[in-house]
This record gives C-alpha cells, sequence and structure tokens, in this order.
C-alpha cells in the first residue's frame, strides 16, 4: 500500500505532488509534442524526458539547487552548462538521467530529498520512475496515478513521459524490464 509505507528519510519542506503531476498534464500531448519554451528543449539530444520531469518537480515546489560542486547541483537559469554555484546555466542533472539519478541519490543538505531503489509499487502519484539497461539509466517518467486491483493491491502504475509524449501510460507496458523508483519525499 503506497499510502502506508513507511520512508527512511524525511524533509524540512513537503513536496506538492499534485502541482507536478498537473504540469505534467500541461506539458505533455498524445498527438503532438508541447514544451515549455521557458525551458531548452532536448528531444534531438538524447530525450527530453529528465528536463520534463525536472521541470515536474519544480512545479511541484522543490527549489533548483546551486549549493553543491556540479555533480550535486540541480539548475536550469539558461542553455549552456555552468559549473559554478550561481544562477546562471544548468547544471548536467537538469536534462540528463544518470546525472539526476546520481543527484537524487547522493544530495545531502540543501535541496532534494528522495529515496531510492525502494519497491516499485510503493510508489505514490508524483514520484519519479527510470528506466535502465545495462545499469544505465536511459528514460524518466512521472507517476499520475496508482491502478489497484478489488482488493487494493497495486497491479499497475499509469505515467506521464516526454521525448516520447505519453499520458496516464501503462507503466507495465513500457520495454525496460530494469525499472527504479525515485520516491520525492521533499527538500531541505
Amino acid at each position: 500500500n503506497p499510502e502506508g509505507y513507511k520512508t527512511t528519510v524525511t524533509a524540512d519542506n513537503a513536496y506538492n505532488a499534485k502541482k507536478a503531476v498537473e504540469y505534467s498534464y500541461k506539458w505533455t500531448d498524445s498527438e503532438s509534442a508541447v514544451r515549455n519554451p521557458s525551458f531548452g528543449v532536448y528531444d534531438y539530444y538524447g530525450g527530453n524526458c529528465q528536463n520534463f520531469a525536472s521541470q515536474c518537480l519544480y512545479a511541484g515546489g522543490i527549489p533548483m539547487d546551486i549549493k553543491g560542486r556540479i555533480e550535486l547541483q540541480w539548475k536550469w537559469y539558461g542553455e549552456k552548462t555552468d559549473y559554478s554555484q550561481s544562477k546562471n546555466g544548468r547544471s548536467y542533472s537538469w536534462a540528463s538521467t544518470g546525472y539526476f539519478y546520481d543527484y537524487a541519490k547522493y544530495n545531502t543538505g540543501f535541496g532534494l530529498v528522495a529515496e531510492l531503489d525502494r519497491n516499485l509499487y510503493s510508489a505514490r502519484v508524483g514520484d519519479l520512475i527510470y528506466m535502465f539497461v545495462d545499469d544505465v539509466a536511459y528514460h524518466t517518467v512521472i507517476v499520475t496515478d496508482i491502478v489497484k486491483d478489488s482488493d487494493g493491491n497495486v497491479i499497475d502504475l499509469l505515467i506521464n513521459s516526454n521525448t516520447t509524449d505519453k499520458i496516464d501510460f501503462p507503466l507495465s507496458a513500457y520495454p525496460y524490464t530494469d525499472q527504479r523508483l525515485v520516491k520525492i519525499i521533499g527538500w531541505n
């Protein structure tokens, strides 16, 4: 039961999963690619999925993080990559699945608080799922709904994604067999 799942970490500030998911519906479309012009677009550079997921988290109240060294920053203030602890450019983790996954895993102090690699079916609406191949993260999606059977057991997750835009798509229909959960707890 996702509602009864006990996390091992806490955050000083809550994540607004509802706003994150509302944002995900605004900026994905099943018939044509819709992208927020306020952020870069990475469809032609390997995919827009992490950029989209980062925007969703930001819409859900997770603040940009410029405090750590570049691999432990999460920011988008412009298109060019920027290695400084300033409100300039973007960090790798904003638009790259592997870098964001590492940011979520190793960040401490200010910024995102997440719990990784827990049971996939403990996901809640607003959490992120990462698709791996040979231990490399290739794709990111956001959970939009939980599908349960008549006994209340989770049987599937519905997701939204960018790059190949999907709306309320069943996670079980994704071709990736290595799917990993990033539970978004909040931020410090």
